[in-house]
């Protein structure tokens, strides 16, 4: 599928009780970066 869509490739998130904010904060300053 990713060949197909001309993708190198994907990530996602998942979140859990275990996360906190800090840990939400991160991934959309990563995210933000891309």
């Amino acid at each position: 599928m990713h060949k197909q869509l001309g993708l190198g490739g994907t990530c996602r998130m998942s979140t859990y009780i275990y996360n906190d904010e800090e840990d939400v904060e991160k991934f959309f300053e990563v995210l933000s970066k891309i």
